[in-house]
């Protein structure tokens, strides 16, 4: 195994990295053959999902704008039009932040797919089972906006339970 990076910065480099286009395909891998295993799994048994990325992110607070940074790169490197790519990034930071306060020191996974034309699907999951809460957060609260602006700007959103935890998804519109 080659140089584990070190800091946000080193892990963001890394990160990006990982994010060749491969084969005729036309989805992001990572450079690690059990990941592309699990995309090949993924696909096989979802004919009609495009995976664009997805990636295992320590449940960290740098993570959180890491993620972010991979899905604006790869939707913007996929044409997609900018106010989605700016929506898609914010609420992927949503997402994860959830995810790394609920399963924090453990690692999540953020996949950014096309289920269907006209949509991007944002997942991210993580090994609790605490499912977030929509909250009504007053002015004054330094938190708790975070489903708030996901049902703002998603089409739709959930939570599927696994037998590990749990993935909390948005859908948007291009």
């Amino acid at each position: 195994m080659g140089h584990v990076p070190s800091g946000p910065r080193g892990l963001l480099e890394a990160t990006l990295a990982a994010l060749p286009v491969t084969g005729g395909h036309g989805f992001l891998t990572a450079s690690h053959p059990h990941r592309a295993r699990d995309q090949a799994m993924a696909i096989m048994t979802t004919n009609a999902r495009q995976v664009l990325l997805s990636m295992n992110y320590p449940a960290v607070p740098s993570a959180v704008g890491i993620a972010r940074k991979s899905t604006e790169h790869v939707l913007g490197a996929r044409g997609f039009p900018p106010p989605l790519v700016e929506d898609a990034g914010l609420v992927v930071c949503e997402l994860v932040t959830n995810a790394v306060r609920a399963a924090g020191g453990t690692t999540l996974r953020l996949t950014v797919a096309v289920d269907a034309p006209g949509s991007v699907t944002l997942e991210v999951r993580d090994s609790s089972p605490a499912v977030p809460d929509r909250r009504s957060p007053g002015p004054d609260d330094p938190g708790g906006r975070g489903l708030v602006i996901v049902a703002a700007l998603a089409a739709r959103y959930g939570v599927r339970r696994e037998a590990d935890g749990k993935t909390v998804f948005a859908v948007l519109r291009t």
